[in-house]
């Protein structure tokens, strides 16, 4: 066997190992989505991490109908986060009965600007899975690391679910 076809072998196994770890924790995780797809195949995969995208994104794709949501609806969602080392984790909870959560814009305020005229916003969107009047937990990697700082939720898109 060529050496280009011992990386094509080598890859192509790669590739199993992934979607079988992806697929196992799929089964056990209730709060598995694209998100927690993507983080737990890059810390299972080592190298062959940049085949965990492709992979999640054809597993989860854009959910149906998926569109930017009211105040109304945004209103319904509340949960609590912390900073930890550059990550904002935290729980959410869909209080909102007719709408499935499938993205979110959170901002964050830079803690030293906000008393300021024009303070720092950063803005993260994030990919959730989140199904009426259920909590999830989220994870985003932040621009900055804070001990503590202001967030909230700017902008929802998700579905109505059939009732």
């Amino acid at each position: 066997m060529g050496k280009a076809q011992g990386v094509a072998a080598a890859m192509a196994g790669a590739g199993i190992l992934i979607a079988s770890l992806v697929f196992a924790y799929q089964e056990v995780s209730p709060n598995f989505s694209e998100q927690g797809c993507i983080m737990e195949g890059v810390k299972e995969a080592g190298e062959a991490a940049p085949g965990v995208f492709s992979y999640c994104r054809r597993r989860f794709g854009e959910a149906p109908n998926s569109k930017q949501l009211m105040d109304l609806v945004i209103s319904d969602l509340n949960g609590r986060a912390s900073f930890f080392q550059g990550d904002l984790d935290g729980t959410l909870y869909n209080g909102n009965s007719l709408y499935h959560i499938t993205r979110l814009r959170i901002l964050v305020t830079d803690p030293e600007t906000v008393n300021q005229d024009k303070p720092t916003t950063y803005h993260y969107n994030i990919d959730v899975d989140i199904p009426p009047l259920a909590a999830r937990v989220f994870s985003v990697r932040v621009f900055e690391e804070y001990e503590s700082a202001n967030w909230y939720i700017d902008r929802a898109w998700g579905y109505a679910v059939e009732q």
